[in-house]
């Protein structure tokens, strides 16, 4: 079983994807999906952090659009503690090739 840290956002990760949000604001299903898209060129990320940093609820949703659009997106299931401590099982995605 894998494990990832509460907290394992590097600050200029973190800036990046705060970055994102600003640069790409709005609420959209495209909009949030081309925010994960960002991101994910940036490495991989798990489902706290693109709803923490990016504001996208529906992370799950965003990826099966992104995949239905022909990017090759790896989903690796590691365990996470959420902002009250506990630790839960989350998607860690990966962005292997964008769609041609």
């Amino acid at each position: 079983r894998q494990h990832a840290p509460k907290e394992h956002t590097p600050p200029e990760r973190r800036a990046r994807l705060l970055q994102l949000l600003r640069d790409h604001s709005g609420n959209t299903a495209e909009t949030q999906a081309r925010r994960m898209l960002l991101a994910l060129e940036g490495g991989p990320a798990t489902t706290i952090e693109l709803r923490r940093y990016l504001d996208v609820m529906q992370v799950s949703t965003r990826i099966y659009e992104l995949r239905s659009d022909g990017h090759h997106i790896d989903t690796v299931w590691v365990q996470q503690e959420t902002d009250s401590g506990k630790p839960h099982r989350v998607a860690l995605y990966v962005l292997r090739a964008r769609a041609r």
